[in-house]
């Protein structure tokens, strides 16, 4: 009975049930006031800057957090440098579109052969941080010599676990990003570079 109760209850579209953050209770909101709050607390331009997205039909906003002055900026850029190994030699991405014109020049297409891009939509929050983490630790040796650079890999994965993790407040409380990287993270770009070019 309970069971079926628990069913009628998660298949009902007008509501949702989301865990307390406090005290190991559940809360079940009527789903029109879950957004509107949501709506509300997202509005705040000092928790997140909002770009649009002209590139995309409708220009959709896409949601940014500053990391400027938090704890793990400066952690970031630092590992940023340390592992910017991952994806210094690749030949599949270029860094600034005058690279990439000049890489086209001179390229002759054959017959049979179409050149083609790709876009990857929301790449920065639909990466896991799990995959993040794992495309970290398993960077080839050759790429990051223990001998020469001071934090061992090891070090490097516990660091990287800790500048993925995102909180931020919003009047009051407290948020958690718990999908994907930061856009505003000097790791971010390396991160996905490194994970597509897994």
């Amino acid at each position: 009975m309970e069971q079926d109760a628990l069913r009628t209850l998660n298949a009902d579209r007008s509501i949702m049930i989301l865990p307390a953050d406090k005290g190991r209770s559940t809360v079940v909101l009527d789903k029109s006031e879950y957004l509107r709050k949501a709506n509300t607390q997202l509005d705040d331009r000092h928790a997140y800057l909002r770009l649009p997205k002209v590139h995309n039909h409708g220009a959709p906003l896409r949601p940014i957090i500053s990391l400027s002055g938090t704890p793990t900026f400066n952690l970031a850029k630092w590992l940023f440098r340390r592992l910017n190994c991952l994806t210094s030699d690749s030949d599949t991405t270029v860094r600034l579109t005058a690279h990439f014109l000049e890489r086209l020049r001179g390229l002759h297409l054959k017959a049979n052969e179409v050149m083609v891009s790709f876009d990857v939509t929301s790449l920065f929050t639909s990466i896991p941080q799990s995959l993040a983490i794992e495309t970290v630790g398993d960077l080839p040796e050759n790429r990051y010599d223990e001998v020469i650079n001071k934090p061992k890999q090891g070090h490097l994965i516990q660091l990287l676990t800790f500048c993925l993790k995102t909180y931020f407040t919003f009047e009051g409380t407290v948020f958690e990003q718990i999908k994907g990287t930061r856009m505003g993270s000097p790791l971010s770009g390396l991160i996905d570079k490194a994970v597509l070019q897994k």
